[in-house]
Formats: structure tokens, sequence, C-alpha cells
């Protein structure tokens, strides 16, 4: 980085209802981000998350996200969207930024996982009130081993493609001695 350079962090996931939901991204700049026709609000230092660290293991790990001091209007959303937004992708990026806070090239993606917990709360114990919110994400190797419960039948597949009647003629198909399935 150039001596008048920063980094900062991007951070993007949706609430709501599937068809009905908003994207929130947010990031670390003092300034709105904007990459790839996004707009990233201004956190500041309120945003911050678990360190990521890499290894050789296949194996999970979550870290802790939190935004502190958001205003009313977004803890409200989070509230009322609380069960709406676990299970949901979060991604995190970091980006270099000149002196002005702009980005100098695409930021990269450091974390991509699911949010596995929701956790918004307000403290009135200094006196004028703050707000947390707390996310927990497991990165993408949580659920690699789990099965999609997909079934290769005909109900199944008319969940996929009303109307289609190809499975319906696998049975007899399969039960065909003249079919080579192979060469």
């Amino acid at each position: 980085m150039a001596g008048n350079d920063h980094s900062s962090y991007l951070l993007k996931f949706n609430v709501g209802n599937t068809g009905n939901y908003t994207v929130i991204r947010l990031t670390t700049a003092p300034i709105n981000s904007h990459y790839d026709g996004e707009t990233y609000v201004a956190g500041g230092n309120f945003l911050s998350f678990d360190s990521i660290s890499e290894t050789i293991d296949l194996s999970t790990s979550e870290i802790k996200v939190s935004l502190s001091g958001v205003k009313l209007e977004v803890l409200k959303m989070f509230s009322d969207n609380a069960g709406q937004i676990v299970n949901r992708e979060l991604y995190i990026y970091r980006g270099i930024t000149n002196k002005n806070w702009e980005l100098t090239n695409p930021p990269i993606l450091i974390f991509q996982g699911q949010i596995t917990s929701a956790n918004a709360s307000m403290d009135y114990t200094s006196g004028q009130g703050s707000s947390v919110i707390s996310l927990g994400v497991t990165n993408k190797l949580a659920f690699f081993g789990r099965s999609k419960l997909s079934r290769t039948n005909v109900t199944e597949h008319q969940v996929l493609y009303a109307g289609d009647k190809g499975f319906e003629y696998v049975i007899s198909l399969s039960q065909r001695k003249d079919l080579k399935w192979s060469p």
C-alpha cells in the first residue's frame, strides 16, 4: 500500500423473506464505498468481526460479526426479521482505498459463509443507550457434507419442473432388457 492508501472491509448479506428481501451493505470506511454498482454504507469503526484465518485442514470455523451504534430503524429491521436472517449468506470483502477512501481496485472476497445466529440488543447502562447487532457466521465448509435431501423421482421432479412428464417413463425404461445404458 502506498503512504496515503487505507484498507477497508465491505460486508454484504440479505434480510427478509425470499423474493422480498433487503440487501444490507456496510463498510468500515468513514464514507460510503461503491463496488460493482452497489453502495456500501459507511459504518466506520462500528463494524467489527473476529479475525479470519486460513488453515490447510478442511474444517469449519465460525466468526462473530458485530455492528454497534446502529440506527434505530436498522435495529428494528433486524428485530422484525430475526428469523429470516439465519441461514442467509454473508460476504466479507477487503479493499484498498486511496487518500479519499475511494476503492482503487476491486475488493477481494476474504470470507463467505452462512449466518447461524442473529441477536439484536439495546444497552441503556451508559445513559445514552447503544444498540448492538451480533451475527454468528460459519464458513462455507460447515454445510459441505450435508445432504440436500433431493430425490430422483416423479414427485420431486414435478416440484422443480411442473408439467414435465420425463420421469413418468424412467421406471419402464429401466426394466427394458434391450436398452443399453453404456457403450
